[in-house]
């Protein structure tokens, strides 16, 4: 290419306009990545059986990942 081919303006119809949308699907998509993460996270420590309606907690698992176990 010739200088004056990279100097020169670019056709406007070339642009590539943003899509709103797109902002919020990717905002959408971050924040249910970090959500499962999350709740990755929260299930290592928690285990629900809905047969018996009983909620296992480990609470060792927990104080040795540096959290701090408050039941109200």
């Amino acid at each position: 290419m010739s200088l004056d081919e990279l100097c020169g303006t670019k056709n406007p119809s070339s642009l590539v306009k943003s899509n709103p949308n797109d902002y919020n699907v990717k905002v959408d998509d971050l924040i249910a990545e970090l959500m499962r993460d999350r709740l990755i996270e929260i299930q290592t420590f928690i285990r629900l059986e809905r047969a018996s309606k009983q909620i296992f907690v480990n609470s060792k698992m927990i104080k040795d990942s540096g959290y701090v176990l408050k039941v109200t």
